[in-house]
């Protein structure tokens, strides 16, 4: 059975510090997608220790951020998936070998691992983190919020059917719809690994209510898979995997990965 929602622990359930504590055992399981879900907002000393994890390119990158509050969340999300990773590899954070490649798209060196699969995203102190083997994955996350002027945002990145079905939404579903069918449409993309060669509004994928999610109006479209994650209720998120058969598994922290 696929699970196409999974809910994985509430934010305040999960935190940075757990994970630096937590003794990974499992690996992905056929056709698994683990999903972790890690708030960001942590106490300076753990804020400190977190940023020893990090490599002088991802240490020059933090200092590059204006607000600090952006700073501290990529610090934290950076480390975060060091320390997951490496708990899934047997490395010590600082010794997980990542790269970007000619998209953007971080990847771990074959040094590392040439089958683990990874994805994260950050929004607005909450971190998600998508985990599995041998297929490319993606993940998407944002704060359910009002946006100024989102009829002009979906006329630009959503396609006609998109727009034709959001557009005869009531008014008071529209927010949540909208931030349902923006991560889907991202975590594919960010899945696919094409960076900007695939606009936004070239293919679409289901987003009302009560539909299964998926990716649709794309040449490849059969060959994904896309999963609703639901960290919160102030949170709308979305995982795509390459190929069929997929199911998400929550891990959040260590007590509710089962370990």
């Amino acid at each position: 059975m696929v699970d196409n929602a999974l809910p994985v622990p509430h934010t305040s359930e999960v935190n940075s510090e757990r994970i630096l504590e937590t003794d990974l055992r499992a690996q992905p399981g056929n056709r698994e997608v683990h999903v972790w879900s890690v708030p960001l907002e942590v106490t300076d000393d753990a804020q400190r220790e977190l940023e020893t994890v990090l490599s002088e390119q991802e240490r020059r990158r933090a200092g590059q951020y204006v607000f600090e509050h952006d700073r501290r969340d990529f610090i934290a999300g950076r480390a975060t998936l060091r320390i997951v990773l490496g708990r899934y590899l047997r490395l010590a954070p600082k010794a997980v070998d990542l790269y970007k490649d000619s998209n953007g798209k971080p990847h771990l060196t074959r040094r590392c691992h040439r089958d683990l699969r990874f994805n994260m995203s950050r929004s607005h102190g909450l971190g998600l983190i998508a985990i599995c083997g041998g297929e490319d994955v993606g993940i998407d996350v944002e704060l359910v919020r009002d946006i100024e002027d989102a009829a002009a945002v979906v006329e630009r990145f959503f396609c006609p059917e998109e727009i034709s079905e959001w557009t005869a939404l009531d008014r008071s579903r529209r927010t949540r719809a909208f931030f349902d069918c923006w991560t889907r449409k991202e975590a594919y993309v960010k899945a696919v690994g094409s960076g900007l060669q695939i606009p936004l509004n070239s293919f679409a994928v289901s987003f009302l209510e009560g539909e299964t999610p998926m990716v649709r109006l794309h040449g490849d479209c059969a060959y994904w898979s896309l999963f609703d994650v639901r960290p919160s209720a102030g949170h709308a998120a979305a995982v795509a995997v390459r190929g069929s058969g997929w199911r998400c598994v929550s891990k959040g922290d260590g007590t509710a990965a089962g370990l």
